[in-house]
């Protein structure tokens, strides 16, 4: 079995490469390392986040796109009513950045969706 493995952190990787020795394949891996890194990386990755995963399957000359990013407030808003939000300014040393809070920040988690699919 051919594979690249290219993680965050070096038990992320080992999952990955832990799985294809016992003969999974790059969903298998892809799946491990997913698994793994919310665990070894968690200021980085999370259950509760959401993501996207491009695969080429090779022996059906496909690419796939698996789509499990968040689903927001206010998809299927009839009324057109925006979410409100507020900003909230973080100072960090050199910068200062501004983020945005409210009910329209929050939403529904895909990746422990999408690493069962």
């Amino acid at each position: 079995m051919k594979g690249a493995v290219a993680s965050g952190h070096p038990l992320t990787g080992r999952a990955a490469v832990e799985m294809f020795a016992v003969g999974g394949n790059a969903f298998d891996a892809v799946v491990s390392a997913g698994f793994t890194s919310v665990v070894a990386e968690p200021t980085l990755t999370s259950l509760g986040g959401g993501g996207f995963l491009l695969a080429h399957v090779e022996k059906d000359k496909k690419n796939i796109l698996f789509d499990f990013f968040v689903n927001t407030p206010g998809l299927n808003n009839e009324k057109g009513i925006k979410p409100v939000m507020s900003p909230v300014e973080v100072k960090f040393p050199g910068c200062t950045q501004m983020f945005h809070s409210g009910y329209g920040s929050v939403a529904v988690p895909g990746t422990f969706k999408g690493l069962l699919y």
